[in-house]
């Protein structure tokens, strides 16, 4: 954001463009026209450059010249803002500065701008831009959280870190790039991560835990599992007096579960996996450690 200079030229241009229909509209060869080119360089630049420029640009546009684009000349800082962001676009090898640069809105709250990113990190592609989907949108049927990343099917596409994204992110708002209108996050990093079961099998992916035997809780799941020799069964109540008795003296047990507090069976299991229907219902990565009671 620029600082306003020039006032004074700047209010006799905005009069003059609120009032031009009554001495009749002018037909300017190039874009942005005249009045909005003199508009943005007052703004940008001392009177006497700004002059000069504005000058030079009402002498060509006349009667001979071609229509074309003619925008406004770069400040300094401009010109040093995007040689920056087009070596931060190649470090990153993707559109993530576009995309921070598209939502981060002058009063945007710090859970906004987070949740932003990490929409960006974790889903698909279509969910960016003008595309965002609205909160109660479900984009994959299931989600798991896990602390073992799934090699090619985990859902982070990305070639950086998590907390790279954000590291960049605060860069920017130190550089004054984009204004610092957020409180500071207390965000943690963590080696959680989310990976989509549409493209994956639970077989698939208890292979890749490779786990051999003990108590697997399942909260969530209404598909079939055949899991190496273990055994399936469902639990449908929410007492754990009755899970313990379940699963006394069972060495390969695999529970299946719905819609119960899953902290509270933790310690009575080898391993458990929550599957969300939303990514919404994991409350986002700041609370991930939290709701896994790690």
């Amino acid at each position: 954001m620029h600082k306003c200079k020039n006032k004074f030229a700047v209010k006799l241009i905005k009069s003059y463009q609120k009032n031009k229909s009554l001495i009749g509209v002018g037909h300017c060869k190039f874009y942005p026209t005249c009045s909005d080119y003199a508009l943005e360089t007052y703004k940008k630049f001392n009177f006497f450059y700004a002059t000069i420029l504005v000058g030079f640009r009402i002498l060509r546009c006349n009667a001979f010249a071609k229509r074309r684009y003619y925008p406004v000349k770069l400040t300094r800082k401009e010109k040093q803002e995007r040689s920056y962001l087009k070596k931060l676009k190649a470090y990153l090898n993707d559109d993530f500065i576009d995309y921070l640069l598209s939502v981060a809105k002058e009063n945007i709250t710090e859970e906004e701008l987070y949740r932003y990113i990490y929409d960006y990190y974790y889903l698909p592609k279509y969910a960016h831009f003008s595309k965002i989907p609205p909160h109660d949108t479900i984009y994959a049927s299931r989600f798991i959280v896990t602390n073992k990343p799934f090699n090619n099917t985990n859902k982070i596409n990305n070639l950086k870190n998590f907390d790279e994204y954000l590291k960049i992110t605060n860069e920017l708002f130190d550089k004054k790039i984009i204004d610092k209108t957020y409180k500071v996050s207390s965000l943690e990093n963590t080696t959680d991560s989310i990976i989509s079961i549409d493209s994956i099998s639970i077989n698939e992916y208890l292979l890749n835990l490779d786990i051999n035997k003990g108590i697997i809780l399942i909260n969530n799941y209404d598909g079939d599992i055949n899991y190496l020799d273990f055994e399936e069964i469902y639990f449908n109540t929410n007492k754990i007096k009755v899970f313990k008795k379940i699963i006394e003296d069972k060495d390969k047990l695999i529970v299946k579960t719905k819609n119960i507090n899953i902290l509270e069976y933790l310690e009575y299991v080898d391993h458990s996996i929550n599957i969300y229907d939303n990514i919404d219902d994991i409350n986002y990565f700041y609370n991930v450690n939290k709701r896994l009671g790690k």
